[in-house]
């Protein structure tokens, strides 16, 4: 291998190296010295050149080699800014010294849940979970929607024990973020769990504890459950406890328990058209197959509300807006559950419903896939290509293309995973 080979090795993976020595090596001094002669570099100029990367290859181990990981980032922050701690073991060190870096870092990390799996995809979740110890409430909340995007992607890895950790992760998630952040986010975080329950029932409950019975986050939590709550808990008997405190305590009126009226089933469609409503793809499909099972088994009500008056309930008539407009949902599985919902309120008289469902039709939300579906890639190309088709000027045709070729790249940097959904 020439010498000229070899440097641009030495540059190229100097974020590799300089963590394998600053884990590995008691004495760095040597190796360090060899990797300055053969790259033509001071170490201060290698770590310049490579701040970033060398954060986010370090923070890879902070759970297996934690001091070793602070002495790297130190060693970092001495050559590259006028920052750096004064004591190796303290959490308050380390954040200050991983903070200004942590976007790129959970980019980082998400990035590695993307690529092939391989020992680091074990990583990942580790080192979540210790970033979400180190770092205070606020500054969790504030890169609250990375956290959940990297989580909700391990939740999908084939390995058993990365489903595992990101479970624990998301404990600790739940644990550290303040309750007026979690409100929002807590029945979407709820739907996100659920699947898993079976199979990790150990891991799954003490967080939907955690979130659902009365703690000092409560108060902020409690307002952003509200209808959708009862609905996404299931008869488990590990969450009986979960499920009895939300039908006495929270949603009483709504219990589960007890026969049908027409008045509790009126409640039971409010809350499901709420949950039908909601920005979570998950919570949307929750809510849809505990309706689908709801006006199933409640027939005679809906024909009574249908039949023994002039003018069809207006319950019904919010039911049956929301269910026509939910069939444009950008996801087909959740489209599916719309049109099932449909079948089983059964024919209506379009006469019997009023002129307010047309205007609830143009006025309703259609929710986009998230970056995370695998439809999300071909979606986007289509519709830049009707608007680059349909541009009104040569300008407004060059920012299409543009974002055309931005998007293409983007996923080739993936893996090309977007061209595969394509075939031959």
């Amino acid at each position: 291998m020439s010498s000229q080979t070899l440097k641009r090795m030495v540059v190229k993976n100097f974020p590799h190296i300089f963590c394998y020595i600053a884990r590995s090596s008691k004495d760095q001094e040597s190796p360090f010295s060899f990797v300055e002669n053969v790259s033509g570099m001071t170490l201060s100029e290698l770590m310049q050149c490579n701040t970033q990367p060398i954060n986010n290859q370090l923070v890879l181990y902070l759970l297996r080699d934690r001091s070793a990981v602070v002495w790297g980032l130190n060693m970092l922050a001495a050559n590259t800014t006028n920052v750096a701690g004064e004591g190796e073991r303290s959490d308050m060190t380390l954040a200050k010294l991983i903070e200004p870096k942590l976007l790129g870092i959970l980019a980082s990390l998400s990035t590695l849940q993307l690529g092939r799996f391989n020992e680091e995809s074990y990583l990942v979740m580790e080192s979540v979970t210790e970033l979400l110890q180190t770092f205070p409430p606020r500054t969790v909340g504030k890169w609250k929607n990375k956290f959940i995007s990297i989580l909700r992607n391990g939740l999908n890895s084939p390995d058993t024990s990365v489903r595992h950790d990101t479970l624990l992760a998301w404990r600790k998630f739940a644990e550290v973020t303040e309750g007026k952040c979690l409100g929002p986010l807590v029945g979407e975080i709820v739907a996100v769990l659920l699947p898993h329950l079976e199979d990790f029932t150990a891991q799954v409950v003490p967080t939907l504890e955690l979130l659902l019975l009365p703690s000092n986050k409560w108060p902020q939590i409690k307002e952003h459950v509200g209808d959708i709550g009862w609905i996404l808990i299931p008869h488990h008997p590990e969450l009986a406890q979960v499920k009895t405190f939300f039908n006495q305590q929270v949603q009483s009126g709504h219990s589960s328990e007890g026969p049908m009226t027409e008045q509790r089933f009126k409640e039971c469609l409010r809350s499901h058209i709420t949950g039908m409503t909601s920005e979570s793809g998950e919570v949307r499909a929750h809510s849809l197959t505990s309706l689908q099972l709801l006006l199933h088994q409640n027939q005679h009500i809906i024909h009574e509300m249908v039949l023994r008056r002039e003018m069809v309930d207006g319950i019904i008539t919010e039911l049956i807006s929301t269910l026509l407009c939910g069939v444009r949902d950008s996801d087909s599985d959740t489209r599916v559950l719309f049109c099932t919902c449909l079948g089983e309120v059964g024919a209506i008289d379009a006469g019997l419903l009023g002129s307010v469902i047309a205007t609830d039709i143009s006025k309703h939300k259609v929710f986009m896939k998230g970056i995370e579906d695998d439809l999300f890639g071909p979606d986007l190309l289509i519709s830049l290509t009707k608007g680059y088709r349909n541009s009104p000027d040569q300008l407004c045709e060059d920012k299409f293309a543009y974002a055309i070729q931005a998007v293409l790249s983007a996923y080739r940097s993936c893996g090309d995973m977007l061209f595969k959904s394509y075939g031959d």
